[in-house]
């Protein structure tokens, strides 16, 4: 089945580009002047001030790691289901991962790629919207490939190479992620939203299982399970209140911290 990892239209128009602050900065700037076809992607050799969740930086060194973005135009999604582009996005990560690592393989809520308790990458989206629908979304990607040293500020970093021993041929992995990506899109294009979103569970880090967190409004720790991510996408945890009651909260990304 993935043989030749030939896309209908992911990647079929690529722009690479050896130094820049943020593939997802560059693509959407490109978009403010020039009509781009759907499934354009943008790849780099250096990004030297990749974006990542809660206003962090991504950290990569050159020609060592994917970071590409890739423009997609889902008008069929309104506003309140971007979420499930996130989803899907972020699905398509999770396969290509497991393609070439089985078991170990997750997503951390809401859109980092895991192996086992480490990281492997991660995922920005940026969305633009046209009255109540989302007209175009940036999608960046980030997945440490051949590096073997990271700061010490990412202490649970980790690469492909550190799992298998193996060197990468950087284009050859960024084909086969695209398909992967596409593959999930396809779904999205198609209203597989249940089947998404189930996906999407049964993929996701420490879904089901008991954990400790710890609450960024006042730092206390909280002994729960995930249990579903809302439309919105916040996590939903269920826990035991000082009552002895089972009880279901929502959580946004800035609200909650993992514990190891």
């Amino acid at each position: 089945m993935y043989s030749s990892y030939n896309t209908i239209f992911l990647g079929k128009v690529s722009i690479s580009l050896d130094n820049v602050d943020s593939t997802n900065n560059y693509l959407l700037q490109l978009l403010k002047t020039a009509k781009l076809v759907e499934g354009t992607v943008v790849t780099a050799r250096h990004q030297y001030k990749g974006k990542g969740q809660r206003a962090s930086t991504w950290q990569s060194e050159a020609d060592k790691n994917i970071t590409i973005s890739i423009l997609l135009y889902p008008k069929m999604l309104a506003a309140k289901q971007q979420f499930y582009l996130s989803q899907a996005m972020a699905l398509g990560i999770y396969h290509f991962a497991k393609e070439l690592l089985g078991e170990g393989v997750s997503l951390k809520w809401p859109n980092d790629l895991y192996y086992y308790n480490q990281k492997l990458g991660g995922m920005l989206i940026e969305n633009s919207l046209s009255a109540h629908y989302l007209s175009s979304s940036v999608v960046g990607i980030g997945i440490n490939v051949n590096q073997n040293s990271f700061s010490e500020e990412l202490p649970n970093a980790i690469s492909l190479q550190q799992i298998t021993g193996k060197h990468y041929d950087i284009k050859n992995l960024i084909k086969k992620l695209c398909y992967f990506i596409e593959v999930q899109y396809l779904q999205l294009k198609a209203d597989n939203l249940a089947q998404i979103k189930k996906n999407y569970l049964n993929a996701l880090y420490r879904f089901q299982q008991w954990a400790w967190y710890r609450l960024t409004a006042d730092q206390s720790l909280l002994f729960a399970k995930i249990i579903d991510v809302n439309e919105y996408g916040k996590l939903i945890l269920s826990y035991q209140n000082s009552f002895g009651q089972e009880t279901q909260q929502a959580f946004d990304i800035k609200e909650l911290a993992f514990l190891a």
